[in-house]
């Protein structure tokens, strides 16, 4: 298993993504990934001579085991990014998380990749976007997170946080989700309305507060509520207006939180910040900014020797 120093370790805080490996595991549909390929896409030959790679791209849970012969694997990690504005996209980039560590034949490994982030919809575990009466108004939800665990639903070994949602506003103004990494980036604030905070490993992120209702109820009616806190491992949603939504907080080891909401002063919302990426003690991680948006993932890549039993 990964080297780990004495001390107690955490389990993975978005309950929802345990929950997840252990019913795909109870309705066997849990893939046991090998060289003979039975991940969710597949693993497949690597560009070095004898190198395996397993690839999991699709939300959802699975299992990897090392297969015979194997003693090191590295493990990388993409945290989904926040959504925002199709035509002025702003939402946090997602975490990369990548280690190469001593394994075991034999040993198991949860793997936990998020879902997408939609307007309204957080990712796996993220903060969904603030309403708001106009649909081009609404916030944007953040980013899901990708993990990987000891075993079926154990003991979190190394997560990718996922990136906060935009804020929603007319013409994509809202402000811009923050961005995940080894530091999770707070979201932008918009007019009044301030950012979610991004979460550290520690700390779950705070919900932005919303901008003043200062010109009353007649042009958009309804109150104004704040971001919600990050809890745990889940992002804390955008606040509500009917003017603006806030956007949603990135899920991670410590979720982000979410953005406030707009007044009709400004129209638009604040962004979600980033939720926090981790890696267990006594494994050397390397933590930075996707430089690309989209899902989560995790990948896989090890070496059998010639003279391994590939098939267990």
């Amino acid at each position: 298993m990964f080297p780990t120093t004495a001390g107690p370790r955490r389990r993975l805080v978005g309950i929802a993504a345990i929950s997840t490996v252990a019913a795909l595991a109870t309705a066997g549909a849990l893939a046991t990934a090998s060289p003979s390929g039975t991940g969710p896409d597949g693993c497949v030959p690597g560009p070095g001579e004898g190198e395996q790679v397993c690839t999991w791209s699709t939300p959802g849970a699975a299992l990897w085991r090392v297969p015979e012969g194997v003693t090191s694997a590295t493990f990388a990690l993409r945290g989904g990014s926040g959504a925002g504005d199709p035509y002025d996209f702003r939402g946090g980039y997602g975490a990369l998380v990548t280690a190469t560590v001593p394994v075991t034949p034999g040993d198991a490994f949860g793997i936990v990749v998020s879902l997408g982030a939609a307007r309204r919809s957080g990712g796996s575990l993220a903060g969904e976007g603030g309403g708001a009466l106009d649909g081009t108004s609404q916030g944007y939800g953040g980013g899901g997170l990708s993990a990987v665990l000891d075993g079926d639903g154990g003991d979190q070994l190394l997560v990718a946080g996922g990136g906060g949602g935009q804020g929603g506003g007319l013409g994509g103004l809202g402000g811009s989700g923050g961005n995940a990494g080894e530091v999770a980036g707070d979201g932008a604030g918009a007019g009044l309305a301030r950012g979610g905070t991004g979460a550290t490993a520690g700390t779950d992120g705070a919900g932005g507060s919303s901008a003043l209702q200062s010109f009353g109820d007649g042009l958009c009616g309804g109150a104004l509520t704040a971001g919600g806190d990050g809890r745990g491992g889940f992002g804390g949603p955008g606040g509500t207006s009917d003017c603006a939504g806030g956007g949603g907080g990135g899920a991670g080891y410590r979720g982000g939180g979410g953005g406030g909401a707009s007044g009709p002063e400004l129209l638009q919302g604040a962004g979600g910040g980033a939720g926090a990426s981790y890696a267990a003690d006594g494994i050397d991680a390397t933590m930075r900014t996707r430089d690309d948006h989209g899902g989560g993932q995790v990948v896989v890549r090890f070496m059998v020797p010639e003279d391994a039993d590939t098939q267990g």
